[in-house]
């Protein structure tokens, strides 16, 4: 996708054809929409699998939160629902650890 994007993009430079320029405006959308979704699905899956595994899920959330220097939006999934919002995040993560810490003191 990304190469016929890069392909539309460079006949659009050079010989400004509205086609290839539309084209190349539907591609982008779309890889970048692929690329977000793709994305997320595998954080959502790198933090699943770190369930019970306080070093391991620790790793996860360190690739998962944002770089300081970049703004971007942060998102996670919960049982199928997507949450983007700063306190549903905060008490989704806040739940999950307060979950962990019963089970290890447990053991």
């Amino acid at each position: 996708m990304k190469r016929d994007r890069y392909y539309h993009l460079r006949k659009a430079c050079t010989n400004n054809n509205t086609y290839h320029w539309s084209m190349y405006r539907k591609l982008r959308n779309y890889t970048n929409h692929e690329e977000k979704n793709l994305k997320s699905k595998y954080f959502c899956q790198m933090i699943e699998d770190a369930k019970g595994d306080g070093s391991e899920m620790w790793q996860a959330i360190k690739q998962v939160l944002p770089d300081v220097k970049k703004s971007s939006v942060f998102s996670i999934c919960e049982k199928g629902k997507w949450h983007t919002e700063n306190l549903s995040i905060a008490n989704i993560m806040n739940h999950y650890f307060i979950s962990v810490g019963k089970v290890l003191a447990k053991h």
